[in-house]
């Protein structure tokens, strides 16, 4: 399949349909969560579902892939996973149950803090031809990240949400144009808006390969599709 096509055809996969979602969370989600006002998180997450058990990656703007593993039924569902803060391990639960199709709220627990949490399916958004993509990033100043981004291709645009660490999550846009691809979006850094924008050629196994720049620090980028 010429490489051109590569593309097109992933970004063009339709996640399931949320029919029946109520009691089953395999897709794409972003899950919004606050302890408190003025600490808040969004991430972007690819949950399968498999006899009850779930899985899948979670991202945010910055930090490494955070893999989370729980359970659902037809009622709610728990997931959780590990993470560093600070130099030591904890773990971050999320309960919830289902709300409507494709909505679920609950809530969170690390350690002896607890908050709150909202998840949509990307599914029951206005633009349904969705396709989630996994980014490492790293720029020459040692600065590295994973993003989760879920991208509708509309003709040579593409649009969609990329998770942020903290705040709503950031709105990316950008082209595809043969086997290139390239998008941008603008993200509060430490009470500052900052720009960084993605370049990058489709290769033979279907990944995205390029350049990533951030106010004048430049680095190389990899996105898988899952």
């Amino acid at each position: 399949m010429p490489r051109r096509w590569i593309l097109a055809v992933v970004m063009s996969v339709l996640i399931a349909p949320a029919a029946g979602r109520a009691a089953d969370l395999t897709g794409t989600w972003v899950v919004k969560g606050e302890f408190g006002p003025k600490l808040q998180h969004t991430l972007v997450c690819a949950f399968k579902a498999d006899a009850g058990k779930l899985a899948g990656p979670c991202v945010g703007a910055y930090g490494p892939v955070l893999r989370a593993s729980g359970s659902q039924d037809g009622i709610g569902m728990t997931f959780r996973y590990l993470s560093d803060y600070q130099g030591n391990d904890f773990v971050t639960e999320y309960t919830g149950r289902f709300r409507s199709v494709g909505s679920i709220s609950g809530t969170i627990g690390a350690g002896v803090v607890s908050g709150g949490f909202g998840g949509s399916a990307i599914a029951n958004w206005p633009d349904d031809h969705l396709a989630f993509w996994l980014m490492d990033s790293r720029l020459s100043n040692g600065v590295n990240w994973s993003l989760g981004c879920a991208f509708k291709a509309s003709g040579r645009t593409v649009t969609g949400p990329c998770a942020a660490a903290i705040g709503p999550p950031a709105h990316a846009t950008g082209t595809v144009d043969g086997a290139n691809m390239s998008f941008a979006y603008d993200y509060d850094l430490q009470g500052r808006q900052a720009h960084i924008s993605y370049i990058g050629t489709v290769q033979p196994d279907g990944s995205v390969k390029g350049v990533v720049a951030q106010d004048g620090a430049s680095g190389t980028f990899t996105a898988k599709h899952r």
